[in-house]
């Protein structure tokens, strides 16, 4: 008995028929009404709905049958969906050398006679027959075949509406799961909204009530001296207090800008390599004076072989400025204040820095709130309520903003100890981050792979250098440029890293971004980046030749190998030319690529 052949589309069948999800479903009325149906049309004691896959034919529905499938192999429906666009119709399977010895033929059910109409997707692609069976020979009447072929493309019917059922369910649960998501946006949208309101009803109140107090000093010095009242000497100590008053007044719009900036995410940070020991000591050099005055003695305790970290110089003083001003402010005569930096104990990628002193110390109750904008603790007395009470909140904006936490110890009589951390840099680390991101958004620029897959990295070199070739020293500004050119052309910065000025002597003022892009991602970016820095006037007015090259690295999805691909970036960047990878160049005036 030969078996049939396997269609030439074979594949595309099997994926078209799984596409249904109808194999090993249970009996439904549809189906078992057509079968029925078409018994009694053709005068037939069986009749199936049969389903061929990879192995075997499955009734989905049966009429004279007890059981519910076959081998594919002696299916006489495996020949049918040969020639889809016709019946096969065997009307004496005795007689026909592909069925004559058939286990159905020799065997139980005893088949004699047999038509199938095939069962055609929409793509044309044949998974089954709805097929009649006689243990007598006979044949059909072209009646009977119309009919037949009718009640096939009522089962194909029955198997769209099954589709299209289950789309429209998946679509609904997806609308409704969407509407869900919205309303709760809405809510948060709505919440957000009543909480800025009440910010900026606290904050005009706050703003009214602290400003008032500088101002009316202000007025009142003004005016004595317009006036012209007191000697000399009494009109200099005037204008010493109007002085320091609208220094009062400096501070605290200075104060509100930040916390503005932070607000609306605007709160610059730039970060590089930072050496730790030489800026604490200049921070505790520059508040030695105003200590003194206050009659407190500030020392420092950093080892010199404190590691590297990766941070913002400038914030990281503005940082250590606030919390010394404030233990100045809040330690009263004689005391002392200390700065302390290591590597914490309890996260080494981080050093932790501690601001120590022997002040009035703050109640356990207050010491979750004391980073809350516009807090000032009721205890404090009038020459530390100077402030607006944001100075805090911008030191947690500003640690959160590196990459570190900031938190508070303290017992009321005791002192106070204020503690932040910071990351310490390391290739290593930036890689496992960007590993470990998330994707941002999947459709653009087909550039960041879903989460939990294998990640495609890449290493961006971005050159200024003039016509001869030769690298210019760029000024801090102008390198600030760059940089900040560069942050606003990735398509995804919060995975994307930008890493520090690493004083590469192969490249000097050269730029390296790390980012996560597979190889069609990297050359939109390449170009992105060539295109763009090339057009900022800025740019234009240095006369230089702006090069940007992009290579990409080994992909990995494990946090082990995190150290294996910073050797390789490390290698990269100590490379001055790259031999393999996309390039983007132009010279002022030129178009070339």
């Amino acid at each position: 008995m030969p078996a049939a052949r396997l269609p030439a589309n074979e594949s595309q069948r099997l994926a078209a028929l799984e596409r249904y999800r109808i194999l090993d479903t249970l009996p439904e009325a549809a189906y078992d009404d057509i079968t029925l149906l078409a018994s009694r049309i053709c005068g037939t004691p069986i009749a199936a709905i049969s389903l061929v896959d990879a192995e075997r034919q499955w009734f989905k529905s049966k009429q004279g049958l007890d059981v519910s499938e076959t081998s594919r192999d002696v299916a006489f429906c495996a020949h049918s969906i040969l020639k889809p666009e016709e019946i096969l119709e065997v009307c004496d399977a005795t007689n026909d050398r592909r069925f004559a010895d058939n286990p159905l033929v020799v065997g139980e059910p005893g088949i004699r006679f047999y038509a199938g109409a095939p069962l055609v997707t929409s793509d044309e692609m044949p998974i089954g027959t709805l097929c009649v069976i006689d243990q007598a020979p006979r044949a059909l009447s072209a009646e009977n075949r119309e009919s037949l072929m009718a009640l096939a493309r009522l089962v194909m019917g029955q198997l769209e509406l099954r589709v299209n059922v289950g789309l429209l369910e998946k679509q609904t649960r997806w609308l409704e799961a969407s509407r869900s998501q919205i309303q709760q946006k809405q809510r948060e949208l709505d919440a957000s909204r009543v909480r800025q309101l009440e910010l900026k009803d606290q904050l005009l109140r706050h703003v009214s009530h602290e400003l008032r107090t500088p101002l009316a000093a202000l007025h009142q010095f003004l005016s004595l001296l317009i006036d012209d009242v007191g000697e000399p000497a009494e009109q200099r100590q005037y204008l010493d207090l109007a002085f320091k008053s609208s220094q009062q007044l400096r501070r605290m719009i200075s104060d509100l800008l930040e916390v503005a900036r932070a607000e609306s995410g605007k709160l610059r940070i730039d970060t590089r390599l930072l050496t730790l020991p030489p800026l604490i000591h200049e921070v505790v050099e520059s508040s030695r004076e105003c200590a003194a005055a206050a009659g407190l003695s500030i020392t420092a305790d950093v080892p010199t072989d404190l590691p590297i970290v990766l941070a913002d110089a400038e914030r990281t003083r503005q940082l250590l400025d606030n919390l010394v001003g404030n233990a100045i402010k809040f330690t009263p005569d004689p005391g002392s204040i200390r700065i302390t930096a290591r590597v914490d104990a309890d996260d080494p990628e981080f050093i932790r820095c501690s601001v120590t002193d022997s002040g009035c110390g703050i109640a356990e109750e207050s010491q979750q709130s004391v980073f809350d904008q516009f807090h000032q603790e009721s205890n404090q007395h009038a020459s530390s309520r100077e402030g607006l009470g944001v100075g805090l909140a911008i030191c947690r904006s500003l640690v959160m903003r590196m990459g570190g936490r900031i938190w508070v110890e303290s017992k009321l009589g005791a002192g106070s100890t204020f503690h932040f951390t910071i990351p310490i840099f390391g290739l290593e680390t930036l890689i496992r981050q960007t590993l470990s991101a998330g994707s941002a958004d999947e459709t653009a620029a087909s550039a960041v792979t879903a989460p939990g897959t294998p990640r495609d990295l890449a290493l961006i070199r971005v050159s200024l250098t003039r016509p001869d070739g030769c690298a210019p020293p760029l000024a801090e500004p102008q390198a600030r440029r760059v940089r900040h050119l560069i942050e606003g052309l990735l398509y995804f910065p919060e995975t994307d890293q930008l890493l520090p000025d690493l004083g590469v002597e192969a490249s000097p003022g050269s730029q390296h971004v790390l980012v996560a892009t597979n190889p069609t991602g990297l050359r939109a970016l390449v170009r992105r980046l060539g295109e763009n820095l090339n057009l900022d006037p800025e740019i234009r007015l240095w006369k230089l030749r702006v090069q940007v090259e992009g290579v990409p690295l080994r992909a990995s999805a494990h946090d082990t190998e995190a150290t294996q691909i910073a050797a390789g970036v490390e290698a990269l960047i100590q490379t001055n030319t790259w031999k393999e990878g996309i390039r983007h160049e132009q010279v002022q005036g030129d178009d070339r690529r």
